[in-house]
This record gives C-alpha cells, structure tokens and sequence, in this order.
C-alpha cells in the first residue's frame, strides 16, 4: 500500500466486515429457526387443548340442571316440614293456653258471681247521677273490664276446654307421622345434592386445571413470540446498522475521493498556472531582446566570413567595429547572460586547410547569433590576406535567410556591401520594430491569461506561448 493509499485510509471510518455481518445474520437465524421448532411443536399442544369449554361444558350444565332440580324438590320437602312443625308448634301452644284456661276457670269458677254483684252495684252508681263526669268515666271502664272477666270465666268450661285440648293432640300426632315420613325423602334428596354436587366439583377442577395448563401454553408462547420477536427486532438492527456504516463509509470514501480529486485539479491548476506564468515571463524576456539581433548577427557572421576573400581587405575593419558595437548594445540589454558553450542546434565548422580559419555558425534562438557574429568577426578582423574562395552549406543557408545573391569570387566586395546595407537597415528599424515585439508580446500574454481565467485551461495557454501543442486527454 502507497504512503497516499495508507493516508486515505486512516481518513475513513473502518470498512463494516461483511463475512462477520452474515455471521452474525446466520447466527441470529439459527437461533430463530429453533425457537420457530419450538412454536411448532406449542402449537400442537395448544390446539389439541383448545376445545376445552366444549369438552366441559355440557357436563357442567348437565349436573347443574341436576342441583337446581333438586334443590327445588329439597326446598319443596323443606316448605313441607316447615309447615307441619309450624302447625304443631302452633298446636301444642293452644294445648298449653287452653290447659291453662281450664285451671284458671276452676280457680276462678266461685267469683263469678261477685263480679256480676260488682258490675250491678257500679251501674246503680252511675244511674244515681251523684257521681262526677270523672268517677262516671271510671266506673264505665270497669265495668267492660269486669264484663270481660265473666264472659271468659263463662267460657272456659271444664268439658269444652278438655275435648279440644284431645282434638289438638290428636292432630299433632298426626302431623308428626307425615314429618316421619317426609324425612326419608328429605335425606335421599341431600345424598343426592351432595353427590351431584361432588361430581360437579370434580368437573370444575378438571376444567380449571385444563383451562390452567392451556393459560400456561398461551404464556409459553407469548413468552417464546417475545423472544422470537426481539431475535427479528435485533436481525433487522443489525441490517441497519451494518447498512448505514456501509452507507457511511461509502460517502467517506467518496468525499476523500472528491477532495482528492479536488486536491489533484487545484495542484494540477497551480502547476499549469505557473507553467503559464514562467512562458509568459519569458515571451516577455524574449519580445525585450532587440529586434533583428539574430538577422545583425547573421549578417556580421557573413562579413567576417566574405572579408577573408576580398582581395582589397573589405568589411574586416567594419565588421570588427560592427560586431564590437552590436555585442555592446546587446550586453546593454541586460536581458540575461548567454553561455560561451554552442546553443542547441549549432554546428561547429571544420577546418578546411591550413589557410582556412575557424569560426562558428549561428543557427537557432534569438539573441545567441549576436555574440558569436561578433566573436567570428573578431577574430577574423586580424587576417586580411586573401584565401581561396569557398562558401560552405551553413553560409549559404544564412545567405537564404537574409534574400541576398550568393557572392561568386568575382562579387565578394559588392555582396559585402549588400550584407552591410542590410545590417544598417536593421539597426535603424531595431528600436521600433523592439517596441512592436514588446507591445505584441504583453498583448499575447494578456490575451491568453484572461482566456485560461474564463476557460480554465492553463495548460492550453502556457503551451501556445510554449509554441507546442497539446494532445487533448
């Protein structure tokens, strides 16, 4: 893994481990499907006991029914006794009241008489009128009292109260033969209700204890639903949660990727920014060289070169001086030093014999040319003797160059001539031509600054300042 690989990675949260989440899934499930076997099998259980109402009910309202028939029959026997002994009860008192009565009528058999001496005597008192409304009140209720005493006394005869007290007994014997006969009955009717009864309370023990057992079948499969249930619950947290980690570290991934990338365009942009700017710095550098320095320097090179055949020592002062003056001016410039090693491209002449002098030929960028012109005319300023004429391939191409003839031996001095016309031509248009290049050079990086600002692309700009092309990604 890459430094930038390992930096990526320490920005994002941990990948979730799949192969562990389906783990973890299959774990959850295997604990499911055992329950689920276990739910099955409760099931079973639960509808095998489910018709339990149905399976006790008909007996409970059987034996019920049972109960209610005799409990009224018992209730019927019961009102029966109950009445009977209510009436015995109610014989043996007037027995008692009427046994008393005759006793009292006995003791009482002999004041009969004074009781009705005493009522004559009070309503002789009241006829007499001597007696006050209070005593008259008083003597009337006496009376109805002493009146009441006689009739019960003239009632309660020994003979009478003695056949009625026999009559009574006789029915109380009576009543006590059908009590006798009624308890019988009475017994075998609770014998009976308490039989139903026991049966009744066995089959609602049953029922209690099926219904219990089927309440604890319905609770163990509550219970294990729950359980099931919070097995789901927790499967479906654990897809949640895995899928939103995975959803996080994807977005993470893609934002470090878009940042990277990002990153890459911002870097790529500052690079192709001062790409653009260093080619602008140096079209400027290059438009602030004086104007025709190679074409000056072209020429001064072929005086030099032509002033070793003139037969009357032409342009070797001049091109001394010139080469002189144009290497000052270029120095003036101050533009940037040139090396003394051979620019890129140059071709170095060889020596031809032993009267041929060696010297170099310009051949590429601008502002190189001037300063080897002008060393070749130096040194060639010293030689005036006249050498056998020859004109190599690297002069000929110069001569194309400038549009001038190529001298024959015969022309030497006139194409001398012509090469300083054109140098001179040069030097007076240098100035002008210098401020033109300037200006069209500032206007160009202007240009295509703005244009990379709108588009973006500084790349395009820094190489058609570059002058190269470039391939489109």
């Amino acid at each position: 893994m890459s430094y930038d690989d390992q930096v990526f990675a320490k920005r994002l949260p941990p990948r979730p481990n799949k192969e562990r989440h389906h783990e973890e899934l299959d774990e959850i499930k295997a604990n499911i499907d055992i329950l689920q076997k276990k739910m099955a099998s409760l099931q079973q259980s639960i509808n095998g006991t489910e018709n339990i109402k149905g399976n006790y009910d008909g007996k409970i309202k059987e034996l019920r029914a049972q109960l209610d028939a005799l409990s009224a029959e018992r209730k019927e026997v019961n009102e029966a006794r109950n009445k009977k002994m209510e009436l015995i009860k109610s014989l043996s008192a007037g027995i008692k009241k009427k046994s008393d009565e005759a006793k009292s009528a006995k003791d009482s058999a002999k004041t009969a008489g004074d009781i009705e001496s005493k009522i004559i005597n009070n309503e002789r008192q009241i006829a007499s009128g001597t007696l006050s409304m209070q005593e008259e009140k008083r003597l009337v209720a006496e009376i109805s009292t002493l009146k009441k005493q006689r009739k019960t006394i003239e009632s309660a005869q020994p003979g009478t109260s003695a056949s009625t007290v026999e009559a009574d007994k006789a029915q109380i014997d009576a009543l006590k033969a059908e009590l006798d006969v009624l308890k019988p009955r009475k017994d075998e009717i609770n014998l009976k209700f308490d039989a139903v009864k026991a049966e009744l309370t066995t089959v609602d023990g049953g029922k209690k204890k099926d219904l219990d057992s089927f309440s604890a079948l319905l609770n163990q499969k509550k219970t294990l639903k729950a359980e099931i249930d919070a097995l789901y619950k927790s499967q479906q947290a654990l897809r949640d949660d895995f899928r939103k980690r995975n959803d996080d570290w994807f977005a993470a991934t893609r934002a470090e990727r878009e940042r990277r990338d990002q990153e890459f365009k911002d870097q790529k942009k500052r690079e192709q920014s001062e790409r653009l700017q260093k080619a602008a710095q140096q079209k400027l550098e290059e438009a602030d060289v004086p104007a025709f320095t190679e074409e000056i320097a072209n020429c001064n090179t072929l005086i030099s070169f032509l002033s070793q055949f003139s037969a009357t020592g032409k342009g070797v002062a001049v091109a001394a001086t010139a080469g002189a003056a144009v290497t000052s001016a270029f120095a003036a410039t101050n533009i940037r030093k040139v090396e003394d090693a051979l620019p890129q491209g140059a071709v170095a002449l060889k020596k031809k014999d032993d009267r041929e002098e060696e010297f170099f030929m310009g051949g590429g960028k601008k502002g190189k040319g001037a300063k080897k012109g002008a060393a070749a005319a130096s040194s060639s300023a010293a030689a005036p003797s006249v050498k056998q004429f020859k004109v190599d391939l690297e002069s000929l191409a110069l001569f194309g160059k400038l549009k001038l003839d190529i001298p024959t031996a015969a022309s030497v001095d006139a194409s001398i001539d012509a090469l300083e016309a054109k140098k001179e031509h040069f030097l007076a248009e240098q100035a002008a031509q210098t401020l033109k290049n300037k200006a069209a050079a500032q206007a160009e990086v202007e240009r295509l600054q703005k244009l990379a600002e709108e588009s973006g692309d500084f790349e395009a700009a820094a190489a058609e300042l570059e002058g190269e092309v470039v391939a489109e990604e």
